[in-house]
């Protein structure tokens, strides 16, 4: 399993840009390239706790991101931005069904960091 929402402190270059909740936010290229290089289908993984009946629990999505991801040759930086922009777009969606459940100890979107900050 490897984290899609979480970049290097080291390698900050290695990072694709997409929009994220109305900003934009800095996603790793390395799962994306891993899944690319395996030739093996990418699945996310996301889990919501319930509190909501009598027992908590969790739901857990488990999905089919990509059958095989492909970055053809010239055209890496758009086979990229695309898979990371879907990437973006699928954690938005489970972020704005539970945002209280997404825990990040950073600030995520710079541009939000630093406009709130001045």
């Amino acid at each position: 399993m490897i984290v899609g929402d979480r970049t290097s402190v080291t390698q900050e270059q290695r990072v694709i840009w997409a929009d994220f909740l109305g900003h934009p936010a800095p996603f790793p290229q390395g799962p994306f390239m891993l899944g690319a290089v395996l030739k093996a289908p990418v699945y996310t993984l996301f889990g919501l706790r319930d509190d909501s009946g009598d027992t908590p629990h969790f739901n857990v999505h488990f999905e089919l991101f990509s059958e095989q991801i492909t970055l053809p040759r010239g055209q890496r930086e758009q086979g990229l931005q695309a898979m990371v922009n879907q990437y973006a777009q699928q954690l938005e969606t489970y972020t704005l069904k539970a945002p209280l459940q997404w825990y990040n100890f950073f600030p995520f979107c710079p541009d939000v960091t630093r406009s709130a900050s001045e």
